[in-house]
């Protein structure tokens, strides 16, 4: 059982039991709605739980792994929670740290690249995005606080998110060009 808070989205507690499954009276109106069979409703409904089953499972992995990266911190650093953002293709770590919670944004390409091969430079990276935005950003707002209210530092955390942001943007517009 994780230290830390899994959320994925999905069904959750369904079993498929061959024609004996059973669906709440929405959930049937819902499939005559849509012109399906409660079978085939009920079917489906089962493939999304195996599929948040296998994320929850992965998360849990990532979670693991980011834990005993973020124990390389020092006291004071603990993985709180590991989410999935399903519309930005990434992960969400939730870290306490002594300044307070911070979100750290894992691309999926790379937690993938991290559970599937496991290379060192595979884990090197996470360890970078991980250590980035926590070390980055905790100082960050330790020198906004600083009395003389002079800022001697510079957050990468929120540069490296635009720069993926502007990244994706880029890649949907020339695949739409592809697509004409």
């Amino acid at each position: 059982m994780p230290n830390f808070e899994i959320h994925i989205g999905g069904y959750t507690g369904c079993r498929w039991r061959g024609g004996a499954g059973s669906l709440s009276a929405e959930e049937k109106e819902t499939a005559r709605k849509f012109g399906v069979s409660d079978e085939q409703y009920l079917r489906s409904k089962m493939e999304v739980a195996e599929k948040s089953e296998r994320l929850r499972m992965r998360a849990g992995q990532l979670g693991e792994l980011v834990e005993t990266l973020v124990q390389q911190l020092g006291t004071g650093y603990r993985l709180v929670g590991v989410s999935r953002n399903i519309d930005r293709l990434s992960w969400t770590l939730q870290v306490n740290t002594p300044s307070g919670v911070r979100n750290v944004v894992v691309p999926w390409e790379l937690a993938d690249d991290v559970l599937d091969s496991g290379t060192a430079s595979d884990l090197d990276r996470l360890r970078n995005v991980v250590f980035l935005d926590l070390v980055v950003e905790t100082r960050s707002f330790r020198d906004t606080n600083e009395p003389d209210g002079k800022n001697s530092s510079v957050s990468v955390g929120g540069g490296r998110t635009g720069s993926l942001a502007r990244h994706r943007k880029r890649t949907r517009r020339s695949t739409s060009l592809c697509r004409r």
